[in-house]
């Protein structure tokens, strides 16, 4: 049964409405939840921000959410994270659980924008989870090792380690936010369509293109075909979407090299990829449409560095499909968005730093005191 030929009122629901009626309907689902639960006796703030949750969750994977939806409701989760922060401060091990909760969530709720660009964030992640490690030690200093020191060796000791940390945490927090900002120049990398364009960034200053190079072309050189092989496909690479039951099984194929057809007519050699995060706007088909495939003879852009004679493009970082324009507008355009939400965490883990060097110099200063 299609449900686009159900009718309202004599009105035939489009997709949109479909979409409104069932977030209606769970919204009524979520109101009814709560009312029962408060009859019950049960726990109405976690009922109540569970349901929330679930409405909420619905709605920012639905084509209908926005970006400005998605800030909101990072601020009102941050919001109410930092309250319940606040409630169990004195605990130990609630208030990490909940930190990680917020930091899980908040990571979600990026995730299901269409503008994030993966690459970025995938590279930015192991800063962060060393900044959030740290943070967790830094806590667990704070809780418990300051509150138990004994005498002056030990004050000093334990306000050395938070400064210690604190400083790491400063120094993975700056480090974080330079690769960030870095990425605000892409748009100024070297653009070669032309292998005599590419000769000349490849003697350039390596200043010049310490981003890479970005060359436009034909990828692979397609096969002359007979009368009867119309319908033939010239397959160069693929790979396969994530499909809801199908966790673990992978369907793709990344050559370890491939041919690239610039312009004047000449044929590289470029180093392939290994991750479909470096597989950019790839076109779908197959069977179940989740399949992307690169073909002999489509127009890509490649994003690497300049190589040697043998391989004139190594350190291959990303394959788009389309055009240098449509590269510039789509892919770098969500890459700059991305680091710039991702260079402001960094600024503000920077100010968290703080936080362990102020709690070590206030134990070591209050300690001091107490003995003189």
């Amino acid at each position: 049964m299609n449900l686009q030929s159900v009718t309202l009122f004599g009105r035939e629901l489009s997709p949109a409405n479909l979409h409104a009626l069932f977030f209606v309907g769970l919204a009524a689902t979520a109101l009814i939840w709560v009312i029962f639960a408060l009859k019950r006796g049960d726990r109405l703030f976690q009922t109540v921000g569970l349901a929330v949750g679930v409405v909420t969750l619905f709605y920012l994977t639905s084509p209908f959410a926005t970006d400005a939806a998605r800030w909101w409701s990072a601020s009102g989760i941050v919001c109410v994270g930092l309250v319940s922060l606040w409630l169990c401060r004195d605990r130990v091990w609630k208030p990490l659980f909940i930190a990680t909760g917020i930091v899980i969530v908040l990571v979600g709720v990026l995730l299901t924008s269409n503008s994030v660009n993966l690459l970025s964030f995938e590279n930015s992640l192991d800063n962060g989870l060393a900044f959030y490690l740290l943070s967790s030690l830094a806590w667990l200093v704070i809780q418990v090792v300051i509150p138990r020191t004994r005498g002056k060796q030990q004050a000093v000791q334990a306000s050395g380690l938070a400064v210690v940390i604190s400083l790491i945490m400063f120094i993975v927090a700056a480090v974080w936010w330079r690769e960030a900002i870095d990425d605000y120049a892409l748009p100024d990398t070297p653009v070669a369509t032309t292998f005599a364009e590419l000769e000349s960034l490849r003697s350039a200053p390596v200043e010049d293109r310490r981003h890479g190079v970005f060359v436009a072309g034909l990828a692979g050189v397609p096969a002359k075909r007979g009368p009867d092989d119309s319908g033939a496909v010239d397959t160069l690479a693929r790979h396969t979407g994530r499909v809801p039951g199908a966790a673990g099984r992978s369907d793709k194929f990344f050559p370890g090299e491939f041919e690239l057809c610039l312009t004047d007519g000449t044929v590289l050699i470029v180093s392939g990829i290994n991750s479909p995060r470096q597989a950019y706007n790839w076109p779908e088909g197959g069977p179940s449409g989740r399949q992307h495939f690169l073909r002999h003879g489509d127009p890509v852009v490649i994003w690497a560095d300049p190589g040697s004679q043998a391989v004139p493009l190594g350190a291959t970082r990303v394959v788009a499909y389309g055009s240098l324009e449509n590269f510039r507008g789509d892919f770098l355009s969500d890459l700059i968005k991305t680091s710039r939400v991702i260079s402001w965490v960094a600024i503000l883990c920077m100010l968290v730093s703080v936080i362990p060097l102020v709690f070590g110099l206030r134990h070591l200063m209050s300690h001091h005191r107490v003995l003189n």
